[in-house]
């Protein structure tokens, strides 16, 4: 049984909201451009890397 998932609890949708408040971001930049952004974390051998994902047009080479 451990392939498959967990039942939902109670505390499953204020889990899931607090994600939301604490992840999506809005992005600014110096040309008055915005987007959307959210943090997440992704595995790699063993680690968690924090990253950032978001739109290609928002972080673009001349952002850097």
């Amino acid at each position: 049984m451990e392939k498959y998932l967990n039942s939902v609890t109670k505390e499953s949708p204020q889990k899931i909201m607090n994600y939301l408040d604490n992840s999506i971001y809005k992005i600014k930049r110096k040309d008055g451009k915005f987007g959307i952004g959210f943090f997440c974390y992704i595995k790699y051998h063993n680690r968690k890397i924090p990253i950032l994902i978001t739109n290609y047009k928002i972080i673009d080479e001349n952002y850097y």
